[in-house]
């Protein structure tokens, strides 16, 4: 039965409790969008799109970040319409409406547990709140189940899944294995199956790697991997984020931590029961990951949330046959909803990142057109991107604001730190330091301040060393020769 939106609605007006508490909902969405500070990955996407002269030049500089460019080219016409400083939050405005609107009037689902899906910390903030390539995806994913009777239009949205990350590319697959478990050779429409080959192969060419790249995450062990991935695991059943406090994608690890995970995995096992390939579905996609992590490079809790995703979806496609909820699907979804209103408590009350505290401190204390330099490299992105100052890479020796990946750092303890800053001293004049670390006592190195961090947990620590010759060290040549300006978003 198809889920047409305006029937829906209409139906839905005769409840004015759920139509009060869905606008409730968007209100909170709208208030944690705006109040939202920006982190250094939602600040490299803005730069790259903003920055990069022109199409073939955001192509080449997307072969150091792994990522296909629907988003960055959304982000790209939307500063070019309203201006860079507005982009990243129109962008998850309208990804999070296309979310709410959808779940609140097309999904098969009773009132309780709509509300409970959009209130869910994943959809209410992880996908809501935060600007990045995961929001679009996510809001094609439901894009894809509301137009699931759509023979055609369903996979227009299928074939733009690939291009936002290699991980909704495998989401794409899972839906695909969904419709052609429910109407088997009907469920595949072959001129939809060979388009959507195509744009994946053409998204799978835009993330080929360029030769001198440089992966940001560094080999780990299996059991490592398999470690985080079981913590990730625990997450999505239960996503508090927490170490000594509220601290985003930081995994909350306890005795029960491990419980947790078998926990989610025997809820996802218990609601696909005799559904063959639902369960395949539900239980693969996770065990996907972790191969992912394994082979390729580790995954972060909020990767690891897209996993939630799926079984949203599962569960969808359920509801139009009314499978009942199991009763640990149903405790999932509100232990999911109560953890989204705790996030967004935490979200509303202190920043999320605080690097405009650190522009107003360098402003206040004249230092702005200091030689500044950041550890790590792209720790001062989100300076750069709001005061509008440049930073010198410590590692590659170059000035920029967004950063390409082709080096290593090869700094690993407070020692190498001081060390590498004495080094740099002695060959000029007086620099300044941006970091997350503390070097080593000693040297001619002076701390001036400190911005405790925010919920992403990035605290910034400001240096100043004093080099060997009078005056500011000399600048730095370009990192990405030919980059366009990004106008400082926060005036002066």
């Amino acid at each position: 039965m198809p889920y047409w939106p305006l029937r829906r609605f209409a139906a839905e007006l005769g409840s004015a409790s759920f139509a009060v508490a869905v606008a409730l909902v968007v209100a909170l969405q709208g208030t944690l969008i705006a109040g939202h500070s920006y982190f250094v990955d939602e600040w490299q996407a803005l730069q790259i799109a903003v920055q990069s002269p022109n199409l073939p030049a955001l192509l080449a500089n997307l072969r150091y970040e792994g990522h296909p460019p629907l988003w960055y080219l959304l982000l790209r016409g939307l500063a070019a319409i309203m201006g860079p400083g507005h982009a990243l939050l129109v962008a998850s405005s309208l990804c999070a409406a296309v979310v709410l609107a959808i779940v609140a009037v097309c999904a098969p689902w009773s009132r309780w547990v709509r509300l409970a899906v959009i209130l869910s910390e994943p959809i209410l903030f992880e996908f809501g709140t935060i600007s990045r390539g995961y929001s679009l995806g996510v809001a094609l994913t439901f894009v894809t189940l509301a137009l699931w009777d759509k023979r055609r239009a369903v996979w227009v949205a299928l074939a733009l899944l690939p291009f936002v990350d290699f991980l909704f590319g495998l989401i794409a697959l899972a839906l695909i294995a969904l419709r052609w478990d429910e109407r088997g050779r009907g469920g595949v429409w072959v001129p939809g199956a060979v388009f959507f080959g195509v744009t994946s192969l053409l998204a799978a060419w835009t993330v080929l790697p360029a030769p001198d790249f440089v992966s940001v995450y560094p080999p780990t062990g299996v059991v490592e991997e398999l470690t985080r991935w079981m913590r990730g695991i625990a997450t999505v059943m239960l996503p508090v984020q927490w170490r000594g406090g509220p601290l985003w994608d930081a995994p909350w690890v306890t005795p029960a931590t491990p419980l947790l995970g078998i926990g989610f995995l025997v809820m996802a096992w218990l609601q696909t029961a005799r559904e063959r390939i639902e369960r395949a579905v539900a239980v693969g996609f996770p065990v996907l990951l972790l191969a992912f992590m394994i082979v390729v490079h580790t995954l972060a809790i909020r990767h690891m949330m897209l996993v939630a995703v799926v079984i949203m979806a599962i569960l969808w496609r359920q509801g139009t046959r009314d499978h009942p909820l199991a009763p640990l699907t149903r405790i999932w979804l509100a232990l999911m909803a109560a953890c989204g209103l705790v996030t967004a408590g935490f979200a509303l009350t202190r920043p999320f990142d605080t690097a405009a505290q650190v522009v107003r401190t360098i402003r206040a204390m004249g230092l702005e057109r200091e030689t500044w330099l950041s550890f790590p490299a792209q720790h001062a992105q989100g300076v750069a991107a709001v005061g509008g100052i440049g930073f010198e890479a410590l590692g590659p020796d170059c000035r920029s604001n967004f950063i390409r990946w082709n080096f290593r750092h090869r700094i690993t303890d407070r020692a190498k730190l001081r060390d590498r800053l004495i080094t740099e001293a002695s060959a000029g004049g007086r620099f300044h330091l941006l970091s997350e670390y503390k070097p080593a006592a000693g040297g001619p190195i002076t701390r001036i301040a400190t911005i405790r961090p925010g919920l992403d947990g990035k605290v910034y620590h400001l240096y100043r060393v004093d080099g060997a010759v009078p005056g500011v060290r000399a600048e730095a040549p370009p990192c990405v020769p030919g980059t366009l300006t990004l106008p400082p978003l926060m005036p002066k």
